[in-house]
């Protein structure tokens, strides 16, 4: 009787270290096809979204597509920026990121910046967003706290109105 349970044993140990493989493997293939079918680089959008682009952004270096499911992304250089915008499908465009240093931050956002108990932040990134709807533009402001690691946004309308997240 000992014996036919131990051979028992050994056929479930099997059995369950196969199906437990089987499993892990099913879940990484269906990670891994979410992932791609999420977002692939590209070489060439469809030519209304590049055309589209090209015509906002005539002159623009370093381009590199990203296809998303609801449209694409391209970061390109422009003016000697770092600059992400964003294409609907059809290539209507609907925004940009431009990274731009301090000193291009107009007054009214610094002085916001300084209302907001920010003595010991330090400004780590600066970025311009546009979008077509309402003419909206906005600062981000990414701020580091030194020797803590912490991290802090700010986003602020050109008048100096920072904006709730």
């Amino acid at each position: 009787m000992t014996r036919l349970f131990l051979l028992y044993m050994k056929r479930q140990d099997k059995t369950n270290f196969w199906d437990w493989t089987f499993r892990v493997l099913a879940a990484a293939i269906v990670i891994a096809v979410c992932i791609i079918a999420h977002e692939r680089d590209i070489q060439t959008p469809p030519a209304g979204v590049n055309r589209a682009f090209s015509e906002m952004y005539d002159g623009a270096t370093e381009v590199e597509w990203e296809k998303h499911l609801n449209g694409y992304n391209v970061e390109f250089i422009y003016d000697r920026h770092e600059m992400e915008a964003q294409f609907s499908k059809k290539g209507i465009w609907k925004s940009t990121r431009k990274e731009i240093a301090v000193n291009e931050v107009p007054d009214e956002v610094m002085k916001s910046i300084a209302e907001q108990n920010t003595g010991s932040w330090q400004i780590d990134d600066v970025y311009l967003h546009t979008a077509p709807q309402g003419n909206k533009e906005y600062y981000r402001i990414e701020l580091d706290k030194e020797m803590t690691g912490r991290e802090k946004t700010l986003c602020i309308l050109p008048n100096g109105t920072v904006m709730k997240m």
